[in-house]
């Protein structure tokens, strides 16, 4: 999403300027001839361009679906999306002058989840979710999910991983693990599932989880550091819900709700219960069940060799310059091995990158020093 810029409105008051970068600017406009306001988005620059398209094809799949921005039914100009508007205003900003009870975060949380059901059932994950990507009603205080150029179709997904050296979209703050690319797994609906988790923390206690202006800094924070639970910075906060966010925070996917329907569940049960002034006590996750049926992804019969790897990374870090010679046969599970290295190097907040050369790269005799490009990426 653009970031954000004070609004600016025009004399007539036609055309209130909402978001401004050098990549988009996003205006509330009144046009001639056509009833209420709209928003429209401008993208600015080839790559602004090609996301807003994706965004269109995205949009155009997700038509459907209540709590998801709409297109309206006025013909663009060139390089924009018009979107209906509802008077909602970006999270992000509502929070910033006011804030919602645990009673208004919880229903906006469960409201916002059964969106991104409907998301998921759909086949899209989202990539970016954040207070600057929903939008509040600021009567109703309903949500809606914007900003989908940057979503991916589930099936396309679910075989990349992000590259660790390459240009990672996304709003660093409530990135999941997984999606640095510094853990070798492709994001999925988890991915969402955590940037949710993040949204909501922010929401009930005022501050994130990870808080940083050192990218590096928040990506070592999401691979292996735990925030402080909601309950110890908000006493006052029901430990269940805080037991749902922590648990939409766990690093590995496999231990976060593995469905939006699953979280949707048990925070219908936690509303029930302060709407009753107790919130009896129960096993999180129930009534949890994914969409797919995913195989855990953690290394089996590798410990040895993962300790080997982090004793090597170990004595880098004191000076020294060890090697590891990994070999074996094609398909036996070298490049999986050597992407636990990742995680570890960014547990440490080194950098790590890689190459590759193999028979099929023989027209490309230097693709094996590949990493030094990816290094330097990283450090850029």
């Amino acid at each position: 999403m653009a970031q954000h810029d004070p609004a600016t409105e025009s004399a007539d008051g036609s055309n209130t300027v909402l978001y401004n970068n050098d990549h988009a600017c996003v205006t509330r406009r009144t046009l001639p001839g056509h009833a209420g306001r709209v928003v429209v988005k401008q993208a600015i620059g080839a790559e602004a361009i090609r996301r807003l398209r994706h965004e269109a094809v995205m949009l155009e799949r997700l038509a459907k679906i209540d709590g998801v921005v709409k297109l309206a039914s006025v013909p663009p100009e060139p390089d924009t999306l018009v979107f209906q508007d509802e008077g909602a205003m970006a999270l992000a900003d509502y929070l910033r002058t006011r804030q919602l009870d645990t009673q208004q975060m919880l229903a906006y949380g469960a409201a916002l989840a059964r969106i991104l059901a409907q998301v998921h059932k759909a086949g899209v994950i989202h990539k970016d979710i954040g207070p600057a990507n929903l939008l509040i009603h600021p009567d109703t205080l309903a949500p809606t999910l914007i900003d989908f150029n940057i979503a991916a179709l589930a099936s396309a997904d679910a075989t990349a991983a992000t590259a660790p050296d390459g240009n990672i979209a996304g709003t660093w703050a409530y990135m999941s693990p997984e999606h640095t690319g510094r853990t070798g797994r492709a994001p999925d609906a988890r991915s969402d599932l955590y940037s949710l988790g993040v949204t909501l923390y922010q929401g009930l206690t005022g501050r994130k989880p990870f808080e940083s202006e050192d990218l590096l800094e928040l990506v070592h924070a999401h691979l292996v550091q735990m925030p402080e639970a909601p309950a110890e910075l908000v006493p006052a906060l029901p430990r269940l819900l805080s037991d749902v966010v922590m648990r939409l925070l766990a690093k590995e996917p496999e231990k976060r709700y593995q469905s939006a329907e699953g979280l949707v569940q048990d925070l219908q049960r936690l509303q029930h219960g302060l709407a009753a002034g107790h919130v009896e006590p129960f096993e999180l996750g129930g009534f949890d069940f994914g969409n797919e049926l995913k195989p855990p992804k953690a290394l089996l019969g590798r410990s040895e060799e993962i300790k080997q790897l982090a004793q090597a990374l170990a004595a880098t870090a004191d000076g020294r310059k060890p090697w590891l010679w990994i070999s074996g046969p094609s398909g036996v599970g070298k490049s999986a091995l050597i992407d636990e290295l990742r995680s570890l190097a960014a547990g440490r907040r080194a950098l790590c990158a890689g190459g590759r050369f193999t028979a099929e790269f023989t027209h490309t005799p230097a693709a094996a020093l590949g990493g030094f490009s990816g290094i330097a990426r990283q450090l850029m």
